[in-house]
């Protein structure tokens, strides 16, 4: 008895908008095809700053914020 084995090449990835984790909202995000089963990340954007992930809050306000987390733009103000 022989036993063929498929040699599996890298994950298909894609990028489109995916449910957030913590809410319903449609964030940006990578989608990984594993198999049968996808994983779908949700890709945050980091302070400009610090480094940490902006939330939902900071996203939205991100052009008065200038693309930093409440922490660091208040450290500034």
């Amino acid at each position: 008895m022989t036993l063929e084995f498929q040699t599996s090449s890298e994950p298909r990835r894609e990028y489109a908008m995916v449910t957030c984790t913590c809410c319903s909202r449609l964030v940006p995000g990578k989608i990984i095809h594993w198999h049968d089963n996808p994983e779908m990340i949700p890709l945050w954007m980091p302070c400009t700053s610090c480094g940490m992930w902006l939330g939902h809050l900071e996203e939205d306000n991100k052009d008065v914020l200038d693309g930093m987390c409440l922490d660091c733009f208040g450290e500034i103000e």
